[in-house]
């Protein structure tokens, strides 16, 4: 059995026209950048330029015995290839012939081997380790049904002293990092149960403030703990962490501001994840270790900082930033989609329109974004934002303004169908992006204005003014 391609370099064995060799190849270069070094040691020693040969037959490819050329774009990691492959390098118009199938009975059973879909052991212990979680988030709602009070808090900082255990357990003595992070998170959703458990009193926003600010910070201290028992998936941890200290934050000003209501609260916690949300990126570049250099002041310091860096550091901490950058725009993402709905439901002119701009700036802010995962989490917020506004709007509104709004939503569900056969895969002209920067400043300015509207300072001034 072959063994799987090293971090580094693959083995690989290169059959050429005229000879045969082996060859140890870096397997996070494009093939594209590997295939001329090929055709340069394929040439051996016979004098052959296979380079100018090439130019008659559109250059030259790639190859597993029976099958379609590689693509040249890819990488030999990322192609799946082992240490041992035997590779043909073939005339780009004269290539391998596929295999045919004698028996279609062997051909369904290679063709369904072959299907990335296939059911394999790894996905059986994911299946069962999403099922045992499931088991404890159902029983994180047996306790939050049966009320709040010491039992129920002492119950749930119990159960998760014993999750954390396992997470310890699960991370030192099984290896299993995965396992360890679910276990971890479950930890702090029950931690947080315990903390809201605590607080007592006449029902009422300080009530509620005091649960939500003891639940964040028992979950806090839960995120810590894990983070410490787990030693792994720090990204994961700074975003729940990133999460509970903006739940804090809006439990905080719900207790102390005074005349603070769910919406106006809800605007300013939207605000600030927006902002937080807005500098992911050079944070998760400070978070994952990486640093630029000073600009030079003097001629003198031109000669400092220029020594090479390595390249296998400098993609493990780029890596490294990703997934801090996808973990903040996850946590910012959910506290927003939480603050949106309580704007969406709330009355009055300001939370809806604080809504409807937090969203547009949300959706223009994502159009800069790379990562499919970090994309999702910020488009996602403002979709249920707008959905839950007009749910709102319309949940008690007469049969004419329904029919008027579904006749908008069957609109913009044709624009959207109409965009999403132009718009991808097109350049759009600078003066547009430019725009749309413009308009995402105007927005975001705007924000404030409003959030300052929903704690009524500006009625305040002007009863100030007479």
């Amino acid at each position: 059995m072959n063994d799987v391609a090293s971090p580094d370099l693959c083995r690989l064995l290169i059959r050429a026209p005229g000879r045969s060799f082996e060859i140890a190849a870096p397997t996070e270069v494009p093939l594209s950048e590997i295939l001329p070094t090929l055709v340069l040691y394929a040439e051996g020693d016979n004098g052959e330029d296979l380079d100018e040969s090439g130019l008659e037959h559109d250059g030259w490819v790639l190859q597993q015995l029976g099958d379609e050329p590689l693509e040249e774009d890819e990488t030999l990691r990322s192609l799946g290839l082992c240490h041992g492959e035997t590779l043909y390098l073939r005339p780009r118009r004269d290539q391998l012939p596929p295999v045919h199938f004698d028996d279609l009975t062997d051909g369904v059973a290679t063709g369904m081997g072959e299907r990335s879909d296939r059911w394999r052991p790894e996905s059986t212990r994911v299946l069962l380790q999403a099922l045992g979680l499931v088991v404890l988030f159902t029983g994180l709602a047996v306790l939050v049904s049966g009320g709040t009070g010491l039992l129920t808090a002492v119950s749930a900082a119990c159960s998760a002293i014993l999750m954390l255990l396992s997470a310890w357990a699960a991370s030192r003595a099984m290896g299993d990092l995965t396992a360890a992070t679910g276990l971890a998170a479950a930890a702090t959703l029950y931690m947080a149960v315990a903390g809201a458990s605590v607080p007592s009193g006449d029902p009422g926003t300080v009530l509620t403030g005091a649960r939500v600010l003891t639940g964040a910070v028992t979950a806090a201290g839960a995120s810590v703990l894990g983070l410490a028992v787990v030693a792994g998936s720090v990204p994961f941890f700074v975003g729940l962490f990133t999460a509970e200290v903006l739940c804090a934050l809006g439990a905080l000003a719900l207790m102390f501001v005074p005349g603070a209501v769910a919406p106006a609260v809800a605007g300013m916690v939207a605000l600030i994840a927006l902002l937080l949300g807005t500098f992911a990126p050079q944070l998760a570049f400070r978070l994952s270790g990486l640093k630029l250099p000073p600009l030079p002041s003097n001629p003198d310091q031109l000669q400092e900082g220029i020594e090479p860096y390595p390249a296998r550091g400098v993609l493990d901490r780029a890596a490294l930033a990703d997934r801090f950058q996808t973990a903040l725009y996850a946590s910012t993402g959910a506290v927003l989609a939480a603050c949106l709905v309580v704007l969406a439901a709330s009355s009055g002119w300001v939370p809806a329109t604080l809504c409807v701009v937090v969203s547009l700036v949300m959706l223009l802010q994502s159009r800069g974004l790379a990562g499919a995962w970090q994309r999702s989490f910020v488009v996602a917020p403002p979709w249920i934002g707008l959905t839950a506004l007009v749910l709102t709007l319309v949940w008690t509104a007469e049969p004419m303004p329904r029919t008027l709004a579904m006749v908008g939503l069957f609109a913009a569900s044709a624009i959207l169908a109409v965009v999403s056969w132009n718009l991808p895969g097109t350049r759009p002209l600078p003066h547009w992006g430019r725009a749309a920067e413009i308009i995402q400043s105007l927005l975001t300015v705007a924000v404030v204005p409003l959030v300052l509207a929903g704690f009524g300072v500006f009625s305040l001034l002007r009863g100030i003014g007479g």
